[in-house]
């Protein structure tokens, strides 16, 4: 296995990684709204696109998601280490508190600090990065649509209720799976409750607006549906594989000094 092979199939890569990009599935939509389609037909498709950009912004949601790319951050070198470990075959033993296992989160965190003092964060998720993977099925005359509704009240409401069901199902999904810093989690129980409180406003506007316009409120709805889950998946995947990439070629800089630590641990148990 080759230096660049273990690292892409690291403990992090592997599982810290796709049960992010699960959970980065469950706001595709809602960078959707943001970012438009990856795929567009022509030049006014995309210009209408870009202006349509302008216009929308769901906050708790991109609250929430930079604070997860930031712990991904923080627990990056441990998850690594871990996973290190697991590919070799260390056993129980190799834990936090090993000298060797120390060092090696050691090493592979100040790797990560250095990169991205140069180079910027390396857990990162950019609005081209969204256009690049993501294709979204709405034609010009959609795409118009959308552009003119979101200004009007029931526009404004919509997004609202998307914003505060997406942020509130997100930060249940991470409660639910781990892997986050206690200061995330405390972050995260903000977002909650403020989603909460936006979703039962935004639902009794929505309501209200939608019967003073149903068919302008049908058709909002059907456009801003979620896709169905596999296609969710895949887009939250492919939105980490840059930083995959990166990551795993900095692991391999630095794989040399981490099979030196192996073996001094091998040799000392």
């Amino acid at each position: 296995m080759t230096p660049l092979e273990r690292a892409h199939g690291s403990h992090l890569v592997r599982l810290s990684f796709a049960r992010t990009a699960r959970r980065v599935a469950t706001i595709g939509l809602a960078f959707a709204c943001l970012a438009g389609a990856a795929h567009a037909d022509g030049v006014s498709r995309e210009t209408a696109l870009r202006g349509l950009l302008q216009k929308v912004d769901l906050p708790l949601a991109r609250q929430v998601f930079a604070r997860i790319m930031a712990s991904i951050g923080d627990i990056a070198p441990s998850a690594f280490v871990a996973g290190y470990g697991r590919t070799e075959q260390l056993g129980d033993d190799w834990k936090p508190g090993n000298p060797q296992w120390d060092r090696a989160q050691a090493l592979v965190a100040a790797r990560l600090k250095r990169e991205e003092a140069n180079g910027g964060p390396v857990f990162a998720v950019t609005r081209l990065d969204v256009e690049r993977v993501l294709d979204v099925p709405w034609t010009e005359d959609d795409i118009r649509f959308i552009d003119h509704s979101i200004p009007t009240p029931l526009g404004q409401a919509l997004l609202r209720l998307l914003d505060a069901g997406i942020t509130a199902g997100f930060v249940e999904t991470i409660a639910r799976d781990g892997g986050i810093t206690d200061e995330t989690r405390a972050t995260f129980n903000e977002s909650r409750e403020k989603a909460r409180a936006q979703y039962v406003e935004a639902m009794t506007d929505a309501d209200r607006l939608s019967a003073e316009d149903p068919q302008r409120a049908e058709r909002l709805r059907r456009l801003l549906a979620s896709e169905d889950s596999q296609a969710m998946q895949e887009f939250g995947a492919a939105l980490f594989r840059p930083s995959i990439r990166r990551f795993s070629s900095l692991m391999v800089d630095i794989t040399p000094q981490l099979d030196a630590l192996v073996a001094e641990f091998r040799a000392r148990r």
